[in-house]
């Protein structure tokens, strides 16, 4: 279970655009050497007897440590120094909860696990279904976005109900400039399952693309009424890829981009309203 939040975490990671490279480890390395989550060096300098210039010292080894496993795991991909790498750095935490260079090489350490899942996995035959999808949501993650096309149109072909793979392949192919087969993979989704929420977002998202505007409001308009029957309107955010500010969030793109500023104006307003957690967003 430890692992599959990992997994999750590094999902997270790629989808906001944060990649670190060997080059940002060696960065790392000498931050370390100058200062430890806040902590000046100049500290251990003046008190080297007490216990927090003791304690500071050997946090910088541990983090120094944890680097140069990291930097081999790197060059060798040996399963030996990203466990070695993983302990010392989780081992880090576990002592300073906020240690930002430790949490910063930890992620960097599991980017580059999941890459090396990815391509093992990917090397494989005859995967179920369900593995099928996760292996494409990791590429996803990775912005491998036509390898995880090829899985999730894998997925479609085999469970041709399965609603998710066509709403994936849809963000997929949105994100590499396909808006037309976007369109066409978001609705077979939607045809699929009527209540899937985030379809009718990237559904949206795509439509807006191609400036397809009254498309585009009736797909907005679907979607808050689906939220209403998700619950989103009732505090649950929507589905996990997206929230019901998204929604909103298309709506001023789309009243922006078609020129109409007294309808932009409203659901700006309405987005404002967001921070109050007591207000309705679906009036």
């Amino acid at each position: 279970m430890k692992y599959s939040i990992r997994i999750l975490t590094i999902a997270a990671l790629f989808l906001s655009g944060f990649l670190v490279t060997p080059v940002s480890v060696s960065l790392a390395e000498t931050a370390i050497l100058s200062t430890t989550n806040g902590e000046s060096s100049s500290v251990a300098a003046a008190t080297p007897s007490s216990p927090i210039a003791s304690s500071t010292n050997k946090i910088k080894a541990m983090l120094k440590d944890g680097s140069n496993d990291l930097s081999e795991y790197f060059k060798t991909d040996d399963d030996k120094f990203f466990l070695d790498a993983r302990t010392k750095l989780e081992d880090i935490l576990l002592k300073q909860p906020s240690n930002e260079t430790a949490s910063m090489l930890l992620g960097t350490l599991y980017v580059r696990k999941a890459q090396n899942i990815a391509d093992a996995v990917a090397a494989r035959t005859n995967m179920p279904d369900a593995a099928q999808f996760q292996l494409g949501n990791l590429f996803l993650s990775q912005k491998r976005f036509e390898e995880a096309i090829k899985c999730y149109e894998k997925c479609n072909t085999t469970m041709p109900k399965w609603s998710c793979p066509f709403r994936h392949k849809g963000e997929a192919l949105l994100r590499i400039g396909k808006n037309e087969e976007a369109i066409a993979a978001l609705e077979k989704a939607i045809e699929t399952r009527k209540n899937h929420f985030d379809a009718y977002v990237f559904l949206a998202e795509a439509q807006l693309s191609l400036a397809l505007f009254d498309k585009t409001e009736k797909t907005l308009a679907d979607a808050v009424e689906v939220a209403k029957g998700n619950g989103a309107c009732k505090g649950t955010p929507g589905e996990a890829e997206v929230a019901l500010v998204d929604v909103y969030k298309l709506y001023v793109a789309l009243y922006t981009k078609s020129g109409d500023a007294a309808r932009r104006k409203t659901y700006e307003a309405i987005l404002a309203k967001l921070a109050d957690a007591k207000t309705p967003v679906c009036d």
